[in-house]
């Protein structure tokens, strides 16, 4: 299934350096179509910010400067398009709930 082809994604990296989570996802998005950016560029369609669960304090400041390091990027480089939502993969989910 290739819901996610045309969709350029940035995948940002957890701050306590934890590279699985970023692997397994990248490749998840990967078998769905998306290409993968290690970069922000204009191509950027999506983002995925990887959040660490029950930060420490100094871990949940760290991810706070993470989080706006990467909008401060966004706006630097502007959107060269918008993508549309993959409805294949919304209706896919929603039957999964049933």
């Amino acid at each position: 299934m290739a819901c996610l082809a045309g969709l350029t994604v940035y995948v940002s990296k957890r701050v306590d350096g934890d590279l699985s989570v970023l692997t397994a996802l990248t490749s998840k998005l990967q078998s769905l179509g998306a290409q993968v950016s290690k970069r922000i560029t204009r191509e950027v369609s999506h983002v995925v910010f990887l959040q660490k669960l029950l930060p420490s304090a100094a871990e949940q400041a760290l991810q706070d400067a993470a989080l706006k390091d990467v909008y401060s990027r966004l706006q630097k480089v502007g959107s060269a398009r918008h993508s549309p939502l993959c409805t294949a993969a919304r209706a896919d989910k929603a039957g999964q709930h049933r």
